[in-house]
């Protein structure tokens, strides 16, 4: 993104996570292009996770409003988000599906290095540890679908996350290869 926005629209581009609180301005729109996916913000505070190698693209809404709509397709009609909603972008047929959330603040725990877990895939897990530490996780395959409550801190080290999941699914870990770890049942 630019230090400062010059021109008719304030205009990023997106591949990962963030986070964005933004101030209204019609006059200069703010519009996030991830992929395939066109964001446009009407003045909100919002999660958008937006990962290349992922089929989706999420964007969850804390307050105020977003638009949304499949990027370059002009004439669609955009999709939009009121708090508490929850937007999954599916990348292969260019489709949006809303939803609620019970609690949007849960989402977005992630701005402040908390990542929360409520019956989530293990494999989820898994793939938050590996973007965050910068390492591979090898799951064992009936491991994958388990589900996973609780937390992780992103000030924990890799080490003590390892710990607590072994632990809540009753597995172990090991290393695995340089910078490779694997989980698997006891």
């Amino acid at each position: 993104y630019p230090k400062e926005f010059r021109g008719p629209v304030r205009e990023v581009n997106l591949k990962g996570e963030a986070f964005f609180e933004v101030q209204p301005n019609k006059q200069r729109p703010f519009i996030i292009l991830s992929g395939q996916l066109e964001t446009k913000v009407l003045g909100t505070s919002f999660n958008l996770t937006a990962y290349e190698g992922d089929e989706d693209v999420t964007v969850t809404l804390l307050e105020g409003a977003v638009s949304l709509k499949p990027a370059g397709e002009k004439n669609k009609s955009p999709t939009i988000l009121h708090p508490n909603e929850q937007a999954v972008f599916e990348k292969e047929n260019r489709s949006i599906r809303k939803e609620m959330v019970t609690d949007a603040r849960k989402y977005l725990s992630r701005r402040n290095g908390i990542f929360r877990y409520e019956a989530a895939r293990l494999e989820e897990v898994v793939q938050d540890m590996e973007r965050q530490y910068g390492v591979k996780i090898q799951l064992d395959s009936s491991l994958v679908n388990r589900e996973y409550y609780g937390t992780m801190n992103t000030e924990d080290e890799l080490l003590v996350m390892l710990e607590k999941i072994s632990l809540v699914m009753n597995a172990g870990w090991y290393g695995a290869g340089e910078n490779t770890y694997r989980i698997k049942p006891k």
